[in-house]
């Protein structure tokens, strides 16, 4: 449901009618999408779909007075055309203002690809997310399970650019919105880079999707995003369920909670890379590698921040003053420096760069090799 600019109401849903209100539908179920007036009067209503399972996730009224509609579709005909094949395919098309088609866009591989949540892009466009665990097809590629899967296209359906975010295990999302500086926010939930370690998950991306900072929130049970807003005090609120009652989580009233996280956008970092130092000059050389999902934490609050595939990483400081960050210890390893420190006289979007961490050996390491020769013949009791 979304409210509408004349003072209406636009609402999409899935149906596997063809009486009363619901005009036609192509076979199994339908993507629905109707019109209100602000008095609640239907003004006008579509079907769109194939003769396959069509489903619908989200609805939003763009800058030219027609909607965006994204979902996940089974179907390869009627309305939908080039489907790849897979358990699903996400979906999303366009509508003018009467609700009639524009275009459609199928996107995937040959698994399960869904977009879940939608918004308009910046220039007129549509951005959206979901999940993908395709390898194939439009796909870049996949971290590992089901990927959060972040898809921006132009107001024609051209494809601007997409990326695909994730560990080991599933992460996928549910919301996106635009955020200041021509970037976006997006929520859902993750299993962390270990695959156990499940959150709620809030990403901030540029412009053309690479990832600024990311966090995730909760306890040992499961949560999960289900829709974001920036609010009047530019805070960023988040709405989804909980399972859990310890870590980021209070008094759970049994099984799922309806769960609301508020988190500030006014926010400064330390960023840098960790890797390790093979020759201990306390530089990065091209043949050293960085270290991948190793925790740099924020000394203050003790939370933990893990570097990318490349050994970077991201460290919010969510105080004035001093900010001081370290990698996590390791047995028979130092890191220089130890840590680093930053000053931050208020609370906007600063960063502080070049906060390296090298990984140094402890001296010199030499492998114990033992050979075990008989003195007479072995004999079998």
């Amino acid at each position: 449901m979304y409210a509408t600019a004349d003072g209406g109401t636009v609402v999409c849903a899935e149906t596997q009618s063809a009486d009363g209100d619901v005009s036609f539908n192509h076979g199994i179920t339908d993507v629905w999408v109707a019109k209100l007036d602000d008095g609640g009067t239907l003004e006008w209503e579509r079907s769109f779909g194939g003769t396959d399972g069509d489903y619908v996730s989200g609805v939003v009224q763009n800058s030219a007075g027609g909607y965006y509609v994204s979902g996940y579709t089974q179907s390869n005909d009627g309305d939908v055309a080039g489907n790849h094949g897979g358990v699903y395919d996400a979906w999303v098309f366009r509508l003018d203002v009467q609700g009639n088609l524009l275009w459609q866009r199928t996107m995937g591989g040959t698994d399960r690809d869904v977009f879940f949540g939608l918004t308009e892009d910046h220039d007129g466009g549509v951005i959206c997310t979901g999940y993908s665990a395709s390898v194939d097809g439009d796909l870049p590629g996949n971290n590992g399970g089901g990927d959060l899967w972040v898809v921006d296209l132009d107001s024609t359906g051209s494809l601007q650019w997409q990326d695909n975010y994730g560990h080991v295990s599933n992460d996928g999302a549910r919301c996106i919105t635009r955020s200041a500086g021509g970037g976006y926010l997006v929520a859902g939930s993750t299993y962390g880079p270990n695959g156990t370690d499940g959150g709620l998950w809030i990403l901030g991306l540029d412009s053309v999707g690479s990832n600024a900072w990311e966090t995730s929130i909760g306890g040992r049970g499961g949560e999960e995003a289900m829709d974001l807003i920036i609010d009047s005090n530019d805070d960023l609120v988040v709405t989804g369920w909980a399972s859990g009652g310890d870590g980021d989580l209070s008094g759970n009233h049994g099984l799922a909670d309806a769960w609301t996280v508020k988190l500030t956008l006014n926010y400064a970092t330390l960023t840098g890379t960790a890797f390790m130092d093979g020759d201990s000059d306390g530089l990065q050389d091209v043949s050293e590698a960085g270290l991948v999902n190793y925790p740099v934490r924020n000394v203050a609050s003790g939370l933990s921040y893990y570097t990318d595939q490349d050994g970077a990483f991201r460290v919010v400081a969510v105080d004035t003053g001093l900010a001081t960050i370290a990698p996590l210890p390791a047995p028979y390893y130092s890191f220089a420096p130890s840590s680093h420190t930053a000053v931050f006289p208020t609370l906007t979007q600063q960063i502080d760069s070049l906060n390296h961490f090298a990984m140094q050996a402890d001296g010199a390491f030499n492998d114990l090799g033992i050979s075990l020769t008989p003195v007479g013949v072995f004999r079998h009791l």
